[in-house]
């Protein structure tokens, strides 16, 4: 009883120092922000050497909110006590002067975009692009990309994204049923959640040579054209990109190196380069090339900074394509051998040009891509094609293409933007059939802050030399946020 009393005492006094510690009626407490902490400031995503698609909220919105000096233990800077710190020490905690020679922003920075949007088949039942599109009207979070930037030196930054990815729950098993990745959580009484996977588009380190050289190492996004790099889906005017961005006509991303700079070449122009050298096209390019043929590319792109904003860019690309499989086997001593057998191998030459001006609240841009591939004696293997009757059907050499165009203008009412897209592509496929896709896409792009973008769009499809799956036409109505954040 004794001991209880005197816990109750104890928990009073506590309660009583705490109340004499609050601030008096009417006294604003000192304001604490975190460190990086951007709320209510706009969002925007890692600026890159290529032109963003929309105006980017300015980088200083991304610097770490600084500290105030009310929310700091007074005894870390007391010029007098015994828990007196160095500067080198206050740089280490994070709590440094702020001078010239240490202005270098070390902090890790975390920010990326996610998307959410619903599409609408709005096709006949009869119509068999359906069932490849979706029957039903569908709800589906596309996109969820987390960027870490680190400045490692005044000249060294280190870059990666990863995207979150619901698949493989939900993709087609070869019977046709669904995939449902199902997995007991062990944290909560064995019931069953659904997995998904993480895939890593880039994760590089970078050094500045110089103000017109820098070299990057590691794996990057191949620099071509508008939106492969700067693919944040906040900053794709369309509700998606025009599809032969997706197509891998050039290869989305390459792990090599690459070196990029620009200088201005007059008061109101820009010249700026990229040049790269990876392990190319491939099954598992990312982490290992399955042939000793590099691949090379490059980009050059001309900006002029008069009527508008105006940027012409060229991009070439070179490397071998190999699919190869492992054998085992026994050498001429009898002892087990592993050999290299390859499966499919073909030269790749991918080309493309793209152009783009912004004048006031006119938005102009074009792009077409073309890529050329021949199969190597070695790897033009045939495979049985069901629709062929059972035949084995060899890889013909092939020429795909794409092209498309987008012009919009964006009012200052809520930003708004009304535009139209247009595109072609030809492509052909493994089955080496030919097939030419039309479309054609309108609809609004709205801003009402800068880190959100409400998007509403009406897309049509044909196939002037008609498809295997149907001889109707594609109806789509699509809708999205998207947000950076």
């Amino acid at each position: 009883m004794k001991s209880l009393l005197l816990t109750l005492l104890a928990l009073l006094l506590m309660v009583a120092s705490a109340r004499a510690q609050e601030p008096a009626p009417g006294a604003v407490p000192p304001e604490q922000v975190l460190p990086g902490d951007t709320s209510g400031a706009a969002g925007a995503l890692p600026a890159e050497p290529s032109a963003l698609a929309e105006p980017a909220t300015d980088p200083a919105a991304l610097a770490p909110v600084a500290i105030p000096e009310a929310s700091i233990d007074p005894a870390l800077l007391d010029t007098g006590g015994e828990a007196q710190l160095s500067a080198e020490e206050l740089e280490e905690l994070g709590f440094g002067t702020g001078t010239a020679e240490t202005a270098v922003d070390t902090d890790l920075k975390f920010f990326g975009f996610a998307d959410f949007s619903v599409v609408v088949a709005a096709m006949k039942k009869s119509n068999a692009w359906r069932d490849f599109i979706g029957r039903h009207s569908t709800f589906y979070i596309g996109n969820l990309n987390l960027f870490l930037s680190k400045s490692l030196s005044e000249n060294v930054r280190t870059m990666a994204e990863v995207r979150f990815l619901y698949a493989p729950h939900g993709s087609a098993n070869v019977d046709g049923s669904l995939n449902e990745s199902r997995s007991d959580d062990h944290a909560d009484f064995g019931r069953s959640l659904h997995w998904g996977g993480i895939e890593i588009e880039r994760a590089y380190i970078e050094w500045t040579l110089h103000p017109n050289l820098t070299i990057r190492a590691g794996q990057y996004l191949t620099p071509y054209g508008i939106w492969n790099v700067d693919h944040g889906s906040p900053l794709f005017i369309p509700v998606q990109r025009p599809y032969v961005i997706g197509s891998s006509l050039f290869p989305e991303r390459q792990t090599g190196f690459e070196l990029f700079g620009k200088w201005d070449a007059s008061t109101h122009s820009a010249i700026g380069y990229h040049l790269t050298l990876s392990n190319g096209m491939g099954p598992i390019s990312e982490i290992k090339d399955l042939d000793d043929n590099k691949a090379v590319g490059g980009r050059l792109y001309w900006e002029l900074r008069r009527l508008g904003e105006f940027r012409l860019g060229v991009s070439a690309y070179y490397g071998r394509d190999t699919g190869a499989r492992r054998v085992q086997g026994l050498d001429a001593n009898g002892k087990l051998a592993l050999s290299e057998q390859i499966t499919t191998q073909s030269d790749v030459l991918s080309l493309a040009a793209d152009a783009q001006w912004k004048y006031r609240s006119l938005h102009l841009q074009v792009e077409g891509i073309t890529q050329q591939r021949k199969y190597t004696d070695r790897g033009r293997y045939g495979a049985v094609n069901a629709l062929a009757g059972g035949q084995s059907l060899f890889p013909s050499d092939t020429l795909n293409w794409g092209v498309y165009g987008i012009a919009g203008y964006r009012f200052d009412w809520y930003s708004i933007m009304p535009y139209v897209m247009v595109q072609e592509f030809s492509e052909v496929a493994t089955n080496n059939l030919l097939t030419r896709t039309r479309g054609v896409a309108g609809g609004l792009n709205l801003r009402p802050i800068d880190a959100v973008v409400l998007k509403l769009e009406y897309l049509f499809g044909d196939f002037p030399d008609g498809h295997l799956v149907s001889t109707g036409n594609i109806h789509l109505i699509q809708a999205q946020v998207a947000w950076a954040f």
